[in-house]
């Protein structure tokens, strides 16, 4: 190996699935942002009983800092204190929750609906493109989180690794986070 070589150190970082930082910017891309879309016009959002283990981008960064010099191989960098994805949900819609198979099946449907209008067909591709990823969560296992979409990793390296995972300052996912979310969304025209 050319590191080996040279006398450079290296480590590979499993990095999970970043969320919204300080500013509450989170990547509109992702599956979880074409959720939200397709729900504010389908009228529901998947509920579920699943973990998440989402990290903030500003902590992960913070914990790549730390595992600078860590001798462990292929640590996880993944939140420290998972949260239920009902949690998140409940914060992104109060009023309606339906199981994951009704909202992936409404989904489906208005692929092929000829009725809706031009403005919901177009907010609700961005959910459609994924729903190869969708299908793959209706056979959630222990193995995976986040509805079946992730793998669960072992945080264990990480922890061990980085003072920044460990800090008691490190808190859960919150409703806070869903709003900032939500309101970044909206400031750039990806939400209604």
């Amino acid at each position: 190996m050319a590191a080996e070589v040279y006398g450079i150190s290296t480590n590979v970082l499993r990095v999970g699935l970043l969320t919204g930082g300080s500013t509450g910017y989170r990547d509109p891309s992702q599956r979880f942002p074409a959720i939200a879309r397709s729900a504010s016009y389908k009228g529901c959002l998947p509920r579920g009983d699943d973990t998440i283990s989402w990290i903030p981008v500003h902590l992960a960064a913070s914990v790549i800092a730390d595992m600078m010099r860590t001798d462990d191989r292929v640590p996880h960098i993944v939140h420290p204190k998972p949260v239920q994805w009902s949690t998140i949900m409940k914060s992104l819609s109060e009023t309606l929750s339906v199981p994951l198979v009704e909202w992936f099946a409404r989904l489906e449907s208005s692929a092929n609906d000829e009725d809706e209008s031009a403005a919901t067909s177009v907010n609700s591709r961005a959910a459609l493109r994924m729903t190869h990823f969708y299908r793959l969560g209706l056979n959630a296992s222990k193995s995976t989180e986040s509805m079946g979409l992730l793998a669960k990793v072992r945080p264990e390296k990480g922890l061990r690794a980085s003072p920044s995972l460990r800090s008691d300052s490190v808190l859960p996912l919150s409703a806070q986070d869903v709003n900032d979310w939500v309101a970044n969304w909206k400031k750039i025209g990806f939400l209604p």
